[in-house]
């Protein structure tokens, strides 16, 4: 008996030559800006759009993740402390290795990047958490918006970057 060997013809899956997909750029460099109306006062809020691969899908928390591989990160998992470690692997599907320890970010509360370059530009934002932040998110500067989190920039002196699944985002609003 002879044994068929999978191709992507007989997964019907779609053939990844046809697909007109460069690296990532510059996130800034894409970005188209709207306006949109926020009621309370009538203030127009200017948005910044989402960062787009040029084939036109989102980014994800993994492929942002995978971008910022032996940066020193610390994770903010609910019922443990913070653990800080180097990122040392983003696997493809669910999973970061930190300090020989596997997470899946999509369950985290956050993880905060350090030695990020700065951004070009931020937007000043309020974040609402599921998780008890006492006020720390009230007034953040909001770097992007992505697929599966949103990307915030530190109030600290080191500048460093807050990722935060979408899952545990209640909401986004302008700060006063």
């Amino acid at each position: 008996m002879a044994v068929k060997r999978a191709t992507a013809e007989t997964l019907h899956l779609p053939d990844p030559s046809r697909r007109k997909c460069e690296p990532l750029r510059s996130p800034m460099s894409y970005l188209p800006t709207y306006t949109t109306l926020y009621d309370p006062g009538r203030m127009m809020l200017n948005m910044k759009g989402l960062p787009l691969h040029p084939c036109g899908h989102k980014i994800t928390l993994q492929q942002r993740l995978a971008t910022l591989t032996g940066h020193l990160v610390e994770v903010n998992a609910p019922n443990t402390g913070l653990e800080p470690g180097r990122l040392q692997r983003v696997f493809p599907k669910n999973f970061i290795k930190v300090h020989g320890e596997l997470f899946i970010p999509s369950s985290l509360n956050s993880v905060r990047v350090f030695d990020v370059k700065p951004p070009g530009k931020t937007m000043l934002v309020g974040v609402r958490t599921t998780f008890p932040t006492r006020g720390a998110f009230n007034r953040i500067r909001l770097v992007r918006i992505g697929a599966d989190f949103i990307e915030l920039l530190a109030k600290d002196k080191n500048r460093s970057r807050i990722l935060l699944p979408l899952n545990k985002v209640e909401g986004i609003f302008p700060a006063k």
